[in-house]
C-alpha cells in the first residue's frame, strides 16, 4: 500500500467514531503483502478490473439487508 493510500485511510479513520470500523481498518493495515493468499490477490485484481471496465454490479446494502431479514 502506498503512502498516499495510507494517508487517505488515516484521514477517513480520523473522521469516524465507530470502533468496529477502526478495529477492522487497523487489522487490514497490519497485514503484510506476503500474508495475503495468492488466490485472494487474483480475485481482488479481477474485481478491480470489472470496476475499471464498468462491468461491476453494485447493490445497496440496505436493500440486501431487507431481503435477508424479511419475515
Amino acid at each position: 500500500m502506498s503512502a498516499v493510500d495510507k494517508a487517505k485511510i488515516i484521514a477517513a479513520i480520523n473522521e469516524t467514531d465507530d470502533e468496529r470500523i477502526l478495529f477492522a481498518i487497523n487489522r487490514l493495515l497490519q497485514i503484510e503483502d506476503d500474508e495475503i493468499p495468492e488466490w485472494h490477490k487474483q480475485e481482488l485484481d479481477r474485481r478491480l478490473k470489472e470496476i475499471e471496465e464498468g462491468k461491476a454490479v453494485f447493490h445497496n446494502w440496505d436493500d440486501i439487508k431487507d431481503s435477508l431479514f424479511k419475515e
